[in-house]
């Protein structure tokens, strides 16, 4: 199992290496007019803006932060947002983003649509309750939100490949980022876990822990007292070792109480619907494992990978550095010689 871990690092390494070094090469110097981009959530705001808001592009949110995704609806000024956008991110699962698919494939929107359900080898969990795929922001799962970057990284500079060379920089620095301060605890912990929403779910599966109930298993059905009961047994016969609470909501304080109460550990992660970034989130996740200290919780499959992925970590750190550099030089000498022309 370890093994096929690092293999799979590895895969995820060359993917990114790869598309790092084959990126356009295009004279920094050059200015051009920024992108408006648009998202469906106002946690995917900062995420975007790390790759394109010093890059010239406006990044904006249809909702606003603590509107219940699953019940909005849009509106005549939601709809002459999006026809100013040159790129829509979505999570592809709510209503109101099922209707933005339909505007777009009908022609009346124009801009290019990132569906993050549709990202090439994304990674569903499967809900323990309904046995279903949890189709609840899978990009909460670190491995996942590098697919996210790589994609969106990838299409805003075929939409504008001005400002590629940004975006690119952008992107390793994100990637060098959560290899070295957030994948690093992949698998670390062992046990089993209660949360109280779906998109909890993918905050501590990545970590190592297997999520066995759902309080709220689907977000847009209300809490059954079945469910009530069947998280109250699971804690109290502590039968989990950690439970995964979400701010803001209604069943928080039950299953805090009840994890107060049994000795069980909890951790507390942001609102689907707040402000918080999913990499902000994620680190908010790391520091709260770290500081419970679950003795005797961690995995030993962890064995080898550690290891071998800081070496890869310095591998990619290096090379994607020479990449960079190469093509700034490459832009410079176009430059000076006047060979480069705009088109």
């Amino acid at each position: 199992m370890c093994t096929m871990r690092v293999i799979t690092l590895y895969r995820g390494f060359s993917v990114i290496l790869v598309t790092l070094l084959l990126a356009p090469v295009i004279p920094t110097t050059e200015i051009t007019m920024g992108l408006v981009v648009v998202v469906t959530l106002p946690s995917l705001v900062g995420d975007v803006e790390r790759i394109a808001s010093n890059c010239g592009d406006i990044v904006v949110s249809i909702i606003p932060p603590g509107v219940d995704i699953h019940e909005y609806q849009l509106t005549t000024e939601n709809v002459n947002l999006l026809k100013r956008a040159d790129l829509i991110v979505s999570t592809g699962h709510t209503y109101f983003e099922h209707k933005i698919r339909e505007l777009v494939e009908s022609g009346e929107l124009k801009a290019k649509l990132l569906d993050i359900l549709e990202l090439p080898g994304l990674k569903l969990s499967i809900n323990p309750v309904t046995e279903q795929p949890n189709y609840h922001v899978p990009i909460k799962d670190p491995v996942n939100y590098l697919l996210f970057i790589l994609n969106l990284t990838r299409l805003l500079a075929e939409i504008n490949p001005t400002s590629a060379n940004c975006y690119y920089t952008n992107y390793y620095n994100i990637v060098s980022h959560v290899y070295t301060t957030i994948l690093v605890y992949r698998n670390k912990y062992r046990g089993l876990a209660v949360v109280d929403t779906p998109h909890a779910q993918y905050y501590v599966e990545w970590a190592g822990f297997s999520v066995v109930w759902i309080l709220k298993y689907e977000e847009e059905t209300p809490v059954t007292v079945e469910s009530i009961e069947r998280t109250r047994q699971l804690i109290s016969s502590r039968l989990v070792d950690i439970v995964v609470v979400t701010e803001g909501f209604q069943g928080r304080e039950l299953l805090i109480e009840e994890a107060v109460k049994h000795g069980v550990p909890f951790i507390s992660v942001p609102h689907y619907s707040s402000e918080v970034s999913v990499l902000e989130a994620l680190q908010v996740v790391v520091s709260q494992l770290e500081e419970l200290r679950l003795s005797g919780k961690e995995s030993t499959e962890t064995c080898v990978a550690p290891e071998i992925a800081q070496i890869s970590v310095l591998y990619l750190t290096s090379a994607l550095a020479v990449g960079v550099l190469i093509g700034v030089l490459i832009s410079e000498l176009y430059e000076r010689r006047g060979v480069w022309r705009l088109k």
